[in-house]
């Protein structure tokens, strides 16, 4: 387990290393250092907020600028907005996947997957 950024403590003979430990565990407060304003990162900001863990976030981007026009939220990340209290906000204004284009990186179509149950937008 890494000590970085701890303060050294001056000890006696008498003081042992579980005592200096413990010292040290408690005087900590955890701080998070979160690279990176994405998704990920910014919920990782919301969450810490919620159990009081100070953070600072870091982006290497100077302004904010669409990426895209549509972003996609697997099953798997919809627990985490729920736990937010988002997960009913999301979904009003959220559309279920129509179809979805499968590119290699010389954007070389490689094939579709469609759905015949999506809502139209």
């Amino acid at each position: 387990m890494s000590r970085q950024g701890a303060t050294s403590i001056h000890t006696t003979t008498t003081t042992t290393q579980d005592q200096l430990d413990q010292d040290q565990n408690e005087n900590l407060d955890p701080f998070v250092l979160i690279v990176g304003a994405g998704l990920g990162g910014l919920l990782l900001a919301a969450l810490l907020e919620r159990i009081n863990i100070s953070y600072h976030i870091y982006e290497r981007a100077t302004e904010w600028r669409a990426y895209g026009a549509a972003m996609t939220l697997g099953a798997n990340v919809l627990p985490i907005f729920e736990q937010l209290g988002l997960l009913e906000e999301i979904e009003q204004i959220s559309l279920q996947l129509g179809g979805l284009d499968l590119y290699n990186r010389d954007m070389l179509k490689m094939g579709s997957v469609g759905r015949t149950d999506a809502k139209e937008a």
